[in-house]
């Protein structure tokens, strides 16, 4: 065999083309670069994921609470009328039933320990988040305008949730 004949063996990047040292560096840099732009929109993607994933255990967490601490509203609701029929037996009532009254009372227990409160007092103002007036009555004096006079019914909230409004009568003044 002759010189010329010679197989001279040069570098290649895999693919037949030959690099030098500089040019292979710099597409390893270029591909450090892609492998790290898409790690941190990978890391990105997953800390969303993470973030949205907490919110919705929070979210699920609060409707499990509201569930829990609103379940019975429709149980005192029913249990509402019977609570005003007491309410009307003991004010017809000439004061000789006892056990009327130790009935109502226990109610009374029982919804304050559900979280069950009654408003709607003469002399409070009117409020027509808690208010339902039904009829309006005149007033002698400025001081007892825009305030409930009269209670036809009292209202009701379960846990700071109004379940019925008072049903009351609101004094109006005119000069």
């Amino acid at each position: 065999m002759s010189d010329s004949d010679d197989v001279i063996l040069e570098p290649e990047d895999g693919e037949g083309a030959t690099q030098t040292g500089a040019q292979k560096l710099a597409d390893l840099r270029e591909k450090l670069k892609k492998v790290q732009k898409e790690r941190d929109e990978y890391l990105d993607s997953l800390q969303r994921m993470k973030a949205d994933y907490i919110n919705a255990r929070k979210r699920s967490d609060e409707e499990k609470e509201s569930l829990a601490k609103f379940a019975s509203e429709s149980v005192v609701a029913e249990l509402l009328p019977v609570m005003d029929a007491l309410e009307m037996a003991l004010v017809h009532d000439d004061g000789g039933s006892e056990g009327i009254r130790n009935i109502k009372t226990q109610l009374e227990k029982v919804f304050a320990q559900n979280g069950v409160a009654a408003f709607g007092a003469e002399g409070e103002l009117f409020d027509p988040a808690l208010h339902e007036p039904v009829e309006t009555l005149a007033v002698g004096s400025e001081n007892e305008d825009n305030t409930v006079t009269k209670v036809h019914q009292k209202g009701y909230s379960l846990n700071g949730r109004i379940i019925r409004p008072a049903r009351i009568a609101v004094g109006h003044y005119q000069k």
